[in-house]
């Protein structure tokens, strides 16, 4: 069985990254994947460099929502694949860069204790996207696609309704993650889901 903590002792994980992350918050994008870790230094080329507010979020129910963050500058062409999140030249979280995709749930309803959505469409859908919606457990992640059937990492205890509408998107959601050089680029949302629920 896998750990499992109160809300409250997720939400001051949480809460630290928040003050870790200090008053002068900066988002990086890159492309590729990720390195090991956050001590590890980047990979990739830095595409756009973002000012996250202060503080960079709030927190509830063991998820960090980032406040607003400022609109970037494409630096070089490139597809986003990362984040880090900065305070001065200390990485203090990374994860994963995926636009944000709206799918519908078809007429089939996915049952109780099932992780298989069948949607009507999984256009622009990618392995490893968060998803969330009614009956969808925080903390889902897509981990396969077959047809138009979406495998997540949970199971959905109550099942979902048919023709629920789901949200799927990165930690960090862009409005495109093809970015070109002297391109606007914009931040859509994020949010950290700490671990253990």
């Amino acid at each position: 069985m896998s750990l499992q903590y109160s809300v409250t002792d997720r939400n001051n994980r949480l809460l630290q990254t928040v003050s870790d992350l200090g008053s002068t918050p900066v988002f990086n994008i890159f492309t590729g994947s990720p390195p090991a870790n956050c001590a590890a230094a980047a990979t990739g080329t830095q595409l756009s460099s973002h000012n996250g507010s202060n503080p960079v979020g709030s927190v509830t129910g063991g998820v960090l929502t980032f406040s607003a963050i400022a609109n970037g500058t494409g630096l070089a062409n490139g597809t986003a694949g990362y984040f880090r999140g900065m305070n001065g030249a200390t990485c203090v979280v990374q994860g994963t860069v995926f636009p944000t995709v709206v799918q519908n749930l078809s007429t089939t309803a996915t049952g109780n204790n099932s992780n298989v959505l069948n949607l009507l469409s999984v256009s622009g859908l990618q392995i490893g996207m968060a998803a969330s919606g009614t009956g969808i457990p925080v903390g889902a992640v897509i981990l396969g696609i077959s047809g138009a059937n979406v495998s997540l990492s949970m199971a959905c205890p109550s099942g979902v309704a048919a023709s629920t509408q789901i949200t799927f998107g990165g930690d960090i959601s862009l409005n495109s993650v093809n970015i070109s050089t002297g391109q606007t680029v914009s931040i859509t949302g994020g949010t950290i889901i700490a671990s253990g629920a």
